[in-house]
């Protein structure tokens, strides 16, 4: 068999072979030889012989190996050789005889010259071999192609502006004031101011307000209602403590709502506090005052724009002061008599004096009355407060601070000595321990919490004693447990 080769051979000058003109028949290759030439070529080929003198047209320098005569042949391994068969055919043409190669043969590249034409056989191998590294070479930039224009598109899509928050289905609520600042202009010296603002629903959608945040502690407010349809009205109330305040003011109140396009509105208080009223002292601090004892304190009032004071109405808050109005030197001030009496239980105590000014529905000045109420029992503190910030860890490292409060307590007699007797307390995680400073003076009562309520609480410890004018004492006790 021959060693892989095809070639056809014509001594003449015709050329013939050529891989161009090379036809396609049922999926194979062939290349034909005329009749010149005769079939002793190809059936030397068929066998492997060697093509000599008497079987060949040519002279005996032609007898060598069919492998070696066709010097531009392809050698194929074994593995891929392929049986050249002969056809025997006849055409118009003339052409007798034909070699056939197989699919896995491809004709290359044929030569002639020197009365002889060779057609160098390639295997469709090679072909293949580079046809995967082109394609690969074609798949991996594709893929390069591809990477990149994913990163072009993730970089558009993370610097595109965010879109707007889409408005709820069914329409789109809509918050709008009528104003959003409030001013009160020049006022007088007053204890507080009040107004309100209006507001509609000029959308579509339901309407949702959130509580009202006041920019101070001195600013109540609230709105009402806090839903409203399309088209529904409502009010944002408001009140201003204005005590002590001179000079110009400006307060701020937010308003939260489910508004997409305004979500909160900020509102504006202004106001200029003309100071009017002179006050002397502005305080009164009474200071110790014990059981029975009345103290008085008076103080003046003046008007500084030359007009007439005239207060109209008092009040006072708290059950142990007492006021009166007294005429001053002129028209323009007047005289506070302020009378405190002490009763009651020990304890510290602020009072409020208000004074309305020609008629007003506000007050108009505020006085503050303060002291300690001195009983025949007197409490130090009045209260005990624990905060618990740590629940699961408590006491902590500081066990005694943590853990225990004590009251002292005095006698405030002096008739006879003070007795104290069952010590007890409403919250079960507390216990009690009376101890004895000064007999018949003074007492420590010391409370200690042995364990963390799981919740804040409130209670009491009271005690009794021999006081007729105070036979029970009772402690407020606050526990307040702090959650993570």
């Amino acid at each position: 068999m021959v060693q892989g080769f095809a070639s056809t051979w014509k001594k003449d000058s015709e050329r013939i072979g050529d891989c161009r003109r090379v036809r396609k028949n049922n999926n194979r290759y062939t290349s034909q030889i005329s009749p010149t030439a005769s079939n002793t070529v190809a059936a030397a080929a068929t066998d492997g012989s060697r093509v000599t003198s008497s079987n060949s047209e040519s002279s005996a320098g032609w007898a060598v190996p069919v492998e070696k005569a066709i010097r531009n042949g392809t050698k194929l391994s074994e593995k891929t050789m392929t049986t050249v068969k002969t056809r025997r055919e006849s055409s118009a043409r003339g052409v007798v005889n034909a070699i056939t190669f197989p699919d896995g043969i491809r004709l290359g590249t044929c030569q002639h010259g020197g009365g002889r034409v060779g057609c160098r056989a390639q295997h469709k191998a090679k072909q293949t071999e580079k046809s995967k590294i082109i394609m690969k070479k074609k798949f991996f930039a594709a893929m390069l192609c591809g990477a990149l224009a994913a990163s072009v598109l993730r970089a558009e899509q993370t610097n595109a502006p965010a879109e707007p928050a889409k408005p709820p289905t069914g329409g789109s609520p809509k918050i709008q004031f009528d104003n959003t600042v409030y001013d009160f202009g020049t006022t007088t010296q007053v204890e507080s101011v009040t107004g309100t603002f209006t507001f509609h629903n000029a959308g579509d959608g339901e309407l949702k307000l959130q509580k009202p945040a006041p920019s101070c502690g001195c600013t109540v407010a609230g709105v009402k209602p806090d839903v409203l349809k399309p088209g529904e009205k409502g009010e944002l109330s408001f009140t201003v403590r204005l005590s002590g305040v001179r000079g110009q003011i400006e307060k701020h109140i937010t308003v939260p709502s489910n508004d997409p396009q305004n979500p909160s509105v900020n509102l504006s208080i202004k106001a200029a506090i003309q100071q009017i009223y002179e006050v002397n002292p502005t305080q009164v601090s009474i200071g110790s005052i014990s059981q029975g004892v009345t103290t008085n304190v008076t103080v003046q009032i003046h008007r500084t724009d030359g007009k007439k004071l005239s207060i109209t109405k008092t009040e006072v808050t708290g059950d142990l002061a007492k006021v009166r109005i007294e005429p001053g030197e002129n028209d323009q001030s007047a005289k506070l008599a302020v009378e405190v009496t002490g009763k009651g239980a020990s304890r510290r105590f602020g009072d409020q004096v208000k004074l309305f000014v020609d008629g007003a529905e506000q007050p108009t000045l505020s006085i503050a009355v303060t002291g300690q109420l001195m009983g025949d029992v007197n409490l130090t503190p009045e209260a005990l407060y624990w905060g618990v910030t740590d629940p699961e860890h408590w006491p902590g490292s500081y066990p005694e601070s943590m853990t225990t409060r004590r009251v002292t307590i005095t006698s405030g007699q002096t008739n006879k000595p003070l007795e104290i007797q069952n010590p007890t307390s409403s919250l079960k995680e507390l216990t009690l321990e009376l101890v004895p400073q000064e007999k018949g003076k003074t007492y420590t009562l010391v409370a200690k919490l042995t364990e963390s309520p799981k919740e804040s609480t409130r209670g009491t410890i009271s005690f009794d004693t021999n006081v007729p004018s105070q036979p029970k004492i009772v402690v407020p006790v606050t526990v307040n447990v702090l959650k993570r």
